[in-house]
């Protein structure tokens, strides 16, 4: 069993599911060294050292600092496959990284849609994977920040909200799903939470506004629900 980062909330959990199945239980983050990140156009630059994976240069097309700790997860069932003798040359690992879109299909997360203004989709729904992304966010170097945000209405998003930074400005839909949150019970739940803006009643028409109110060099994020990233992605 291969989990990416040890921690104390979920280890017992994995330690004890390990047991149960009679496998031994890997760390990849204790294994797998990464160094040099770096975010490079639109993806992470990095640098691997393994004796036994190998050492060279990896470029993943995808955006997200949280993503390393996925790459390390696979580069350590492969680092175990390699050590049952399986033959994955080290030039086969760093195309398929690099071609990972292509050969997936793989969307929705901390994906770039757009420039001037820069427009990011994440799908991350729950409190983990929003803080996550919010983290990063804060490092971006924009002006304004442009929120399209929309939910489901049989989860508890007081928290999620709570995570989203206030200075930004909402434009509140609702997803085209019978689980959709009403736009206006939205922005209710939003406002307690210090959260303001307008309501929409298409994630379309939410981001046509945000696009028009953006300048070149302001932020329009979208996300809050996998069901509203999948319109416009």
């Amino acid at each position: 069993m291969v989990i990416g980062e040890k921690q104390k909330d979920t280890d017992d959990v994995f330690q004890f599911f390990a047991k149960q199945r009679y496998t031994k239980l890997y760390h990849a983050s204790e294994n797998i060294m990464l160094d040099n990140v770096k975010i490079s156009g639109t993806g992470l630059s990095l640098e691997c050292r393994d004796e036994i994976l190998g050492e060279g240069q990896i470029y993943l097309p995808l955006m997200a600092e949280y993503q390393i700790n996925n790459l390390k997860t696979s580069l350590q069932v492969l680092r175990l496959l390699r050590t049952d003798n399986y033959e994955i040359s080290w030039s086969s690992i760093r195309d398929g990284l690099k071609n990972l879109l292509q050969n997936t299909g793989f969307k929705g997360r901390f994906q770039v849609l757009g420039q001037k203004p820069l427009i990011l989709v994440d799908s991350g729904h729950n409190v983990g994977a929003v803080t996550r992304v919010m983290k990063q966010i804060k490092q971006l170097d924009v002006d304004k920040k442009h929120f399209v945000i929309g939910m489901v209405n049989d989860k508890e998003i007081t928290k999620l909200l709570e995570l989203m930074p206030q200075d930004a400005k909402y434009y509140f839909a609702k997803a085209d799903i019978p689980r959709g949150l009403p736009a206006e019970s939205l922005k209710t739940v939003a406002g307690e939470a210090g959260l303001t803006g307008e309501t929409f009643s298409t994630v379309e028409e939410a981001v046509d506004t945000a696009k028009k109110a953006a300048s070149e060099h302001d932020l329009i994020f979208i996300g809050g629900s996998t069901f509203v990233v999948a319109e416009v992605v």
